[in-house]
């Protein structure tokens, strides 16, 4: 399987993520990325990951808007969740959804799957230990 890249800018150690075009992401600082898998846009240097292996970066600043609950019950209003507070069992709703959209995001489905696997695996560790 092929594994999608990513690009981010990093500062101190933390990595900027745009996850979507005029996605406009900046730090304090001034630095800044735009344009998701789009296009890049930067007033920094740009580097680039695999999803899978920057997935614990990603989780912590992925928001999804959801306008149905786990259970595809529709909200009254969207809510937004940042990609380590979904629910297991939410993602694993999304990923076909996804999938078979009439022009489906093959980045969000690798960072929707990579999330998946980053759960099994620390799941995996914590019972072994």
């Amino acid at each position: 399987m092929n594994h999608m890249l990513i690009n981010y800018i990093e500062k101190n150690y933390k990595k900027l993520f745009s996850f979507f075009q005029h996605d406009f992401q900046q730090f304090d600082s001034g630095e800044f990325i735009d344009g998701g898998f789009a296009y890049i846009n930067s007033n920094t240097e740009v580097k680039s990951g695999e999803i899978k292996d920057l997935i614990e970066d990603i989780r912590e600043q992925f928001l999804w808007t959801s306008i149905f609950d786990k259970n595809s019950v529709r909200l009254k209003e969207p809510v937004q969740k940042l990609l380590k507070d979904l629910e297991t069992s939410h993602i694993k709703r999304i990923i076909p959804i996804l999938h078979n959209s009439t022009n489906p995001s093959l980045q969000q489905i690798e960072i929707f799957a990579s999330e998946l696997l980053y759960r099994y695996e620390k799941e995996r560790k914590v019972k072994i230990v």
